[in-house]
This record gives structure tokens, sequence and C-alpha cells, in this order.
């Protein structure tokens, strides 16, 4: 039952999906601000989040929705649990957010959903890792 008192169909078709598009153990950094030493270097920092995460390789027709796509980069998209995440940090001015695939980072440049169910969808862009600074 979901919390509106129907029936909740993400918990019927999940199983379903999962069979077709396995989940994967993911760590979420999502951007938290900056901080100075004492000689005056500046770091970015971020808060991590493990959870899990089901991702395919984002369309060709989604990729014209992204404002500065870099056809030589792999974007995916993500499908990660959680029913906490809002906001996140897609800013190329800032550190923005990042998730974590074994050793592959991907860098988060779109967010076209916030489901209710407790999913968020987000598109990202390899990258070399997590930007510093």
């Amino acid at each position: 039952m979901s919390m509106w008192g129907g029936i909740n169909l993400q918990d019927q078709v999940t199983p379903m999906i999962t069979a077709i598009i396995p989940e994967y153990p993911v760590t979420l950094y999502i951007f938290s601000g900056y901080t100075n030493d004492e000689y005056g270097n500046t770091s970015t920092t971020y808060t991590t989040i493990n959870t899990l995460a089901q991702m395919q390789l984002t369309k060709q027709q989604d990729l014209v929705l992204i404002d500065g796509v870099d056809l030589t980069k792999v974007y995916r998209d993500f499908r990660l649990q959680s029913l906490t995440l809002t906001g996140l940090n897609r800013n190329l001015q800032t550190g923005g957010d990042y998730v974590q695939w074994g050793n592959l980072y991907y860098r988060i440049v779109a967010f076209p959903e916030n489901f209710l169910s407790g999913w968020v969808w987000v598109t990202a862009q390899e990258s070399t890792g997590l930007q510093n600074s």
C-alpha cells in the first residue's frame, strides 16, 4: 500500500524491472562547499551516500536536452534509490554532484525526475574523478 492508501505500483513492478535492469551499489557524492587550509588552498568537500542504482546509457534523443552536451563523453541514466534526495547540484560553476560506480565517476548534468515512490532519476556524464577546487 502507498502512503495515499492505494496500491503502490512501484512495489509491484520493481522485481520485474530488476530482473532486466539489475541494481548496482553506487556512491553518491553531494557537493557541500569549499574549505580552505592554513595555506589558503581551496578544496571541494562532498557528503557521501551509499545506495543502489539501476543504470542505462542515456538515449540519444535525451542528450539534446542537456545544456553543453559533450558528444565525446559517455552519458548514463541512473535511477537512485532514495526518499530524501532533492535538489541535486548540477551547477557547472560549483563542485557539482557525482555518482561513483566501481572505479568510474559520473558528474550529474541533468535531473529529469524525482519520483515520490522512492527513487530519483539523474543523467550523468563520464568524468575523470571528483573536482577538487
